[in-house]
């Protein structure tokens, strides 16, 4: 097995131990809050806020908020500057794109207002959308919005269809495609909180309850630290692991809210296709692939401190995959206190030969400026190599002022380094305002990028009158091939 594919593996080791760590923490964390483990769970959710809260990421969760409720606007500009050696002159593009997005989700109500300048050519684009009517204009071809109600849309289109050609056939199609669009407005709001998860949760904690399992009391090394804690055990093998899967997937086939999404996704079009059944199919398959040609057992530790912190994870794996031993061993060190080092390595050995993923978090204040550390890396201990990357974010909580930046080494030799980009952000904690900034040289060219996004409180949804669709003519159909023309040349 050569560098890469060793590398491959232990990184697809290192995915699965990431994804499993999710998945024991979405439902451990919200299923069963009661459990000793959930509740290190939870614990260490609320510090992984708490972290992230003094990071730019931070804004992500306030933009969440405000596309659900609240005003948000995008600013894009970017301009690329060039020197002509033919013409002797030095060229500039620059393209700058606006955008205000008033949205009450609850209701379904959304108001969008847009302007463009690329090379020159403006135009200006609004839509206002709620569970009854879409409305639409734009600025530049005239003053009127147009628009259609949802639910007289297919009769409506129907003239205006054929006055573009259209044959019966298509017009179905776009009236199919707006029914579905208009299923997914109205009940976007509340499609997620009704799916009843519960039969997974269910089959997870019954998986858990079944598994062999052992609390002990333990003294554990964390970050440099012996800490003494509480040891909760689980051990399985592929046949629990295969019983699991299986009744995941049984409660994924029974899934009547999962077949309406998949419904939804094919958007009006019918190809007789049942892409519900289909991924059933599918899922059966690979398991039955992993039912022939896996066998193992599997150990899933977790300690805890005092309050039921959780300290660390161990994660061992020892599997038979068609014939050839593998072992996977992870270690996720979240240190003894809520601000130490956070850490997660893997090591897979195939073959006897050994790879090693691992990732450090580690944060730090200096004044008003918080510092977060990134370090990803790989070791291969066969062929002596080693490669990491660590990324440095620094947010100074006054000023606002944001830089990220790397360093890449291979066999602990640097072998590049520099700024990824950086801006300002500032938030009140209900709104936030996030600039990045970026300049950068390319083949002889100057570019510069700069998006700035920013939030306000409240949703100012516009009400506007507007010309229904089944009113347009021949001459509107004349003069919108004019304006699209004109901005094509």
């Amino acid at each position: 097995m050569n560098t890469i594919q060793k590398i491959t593996l232990a990184i697809v080791g290192f995915v699965v131990v990431a994804a499993l760590g999710v998945g024991v923490y979405w439902f451990m964390s919200t299923v069963e809050p009661v459990m000793a483990v959930g509740r290190g769970m939870s614990n260490m959710g609320s510090e992984f806020q708490e972290r992230i809260s003094t990071t730019p990421l931070k804004s992500i969760g306030m933009l969440v908020d405000s596309i659900e409720y609240g005003t948000t606007n995008i600013e894009v500009r970017y301009i690329s500057e060039w020197y002509s050696w033919w013409a002797d002159e030095t060229y500039r593009d620059e393209v700058n794109i606006n955008a205000r997005i008033a949205s009450i989700a609850e209701s379904g109500e959304y108001d969008l207002l847009t302007s463009f300048n690329i090379e020159g050519i403006e135009l200006e684009f609004s839509l206002l959308a709620n569970n009854d009517r879409v409305a639409i204009n734009i600025e530049s071809f005239d003053n009127n919005f147009y628009g259609f109600y949802f639910d007289s849309f297919r009769a409506d289109f129907r003239p205006l269809g054929e006055l573009m050609g259209l044959n019966q056939s298509e017009i179905d199609e776009v009236a199919d495609v707006i029914e579905e669009f208009h299923d997914i407005l109205v009940n976007s709001q509340n499609q997620w909180d009704s799916w009843d998860m519960s039969e997974y949760s269910n089959v997870l904690l019954d998986f858990f309850r079944d598994a062999e399992q052992m609390s002990e009391r333990v003294q554990i090394a964390v970050d440099g630290e012996e800490v003494r804690g509480r040891r909760i055990a689980y051990y399985v093998n592929d046949g629990d692991v295969s019983g699991l899967l299986r009744s995941w997937l049984t409660a994924f086939e029974n899934d009547e809210f999962i077949a309406d999404m998949f419904s939804s996704a094919q958007f009006g079009f019918d190809d007789g296709i049942n892409y519900h059944l289909e991924a059933v199919m599918e899922l059966t398959n690979l398991l039955q692939e992993f039912e022939r040609n896996v066998s193992g057992e599997m150990t899933l530790a977790f300690y805890l401190g005092a309050r039921d912190r959780l300290l660390a994870i161990r994660f061992e794996t020892e599997v038979v995959v068609n014939g050839e031993e593998f072992l996977l061993n992870a270690v996720v060190d979240f240190g003894a206190y809520a601000k130490d080092v956070w850490s997660i390595e893997v090591t897979a050995t195939f073959d006897n030969e050994t790879a090693n993923v691992y990732s450090v978090w580690e944060i730090d204040q200096i004044g008003n400026t918080h510092v977060h550390s990134f370090d990803f890396g790989i070791v291969d201990y066969y062929d002596d190599f080693a490669a990491s990357m660590m990324v440095i974010s620094n947010w100074h909580s006054e000023s606002g002022r944001f830089d990220f930046s790397f360093a890449q080494t291979e066999n602990n030799r640097q072998v590049s380094s520099g700024n990824l980009f950086g801006g300002i952000f500032r938030t009140d904690g209900e709104t936030f305002t996030l600039i990045f900034e970026h300049e950068w040289e390319s083949w002889g060219d100057h570019n510069e990028l700069m998006i700035q996004i920013s939030t306000e409180s409240g949703a100012n949804i516009r009400n506007v009158d507007f010309v229904n669709i089944n009113t347009l003519d021949e001459a509107f159909i004349i003069r919108l091939e004019d304006f699209i023309w004109e901005l094509e040349s």
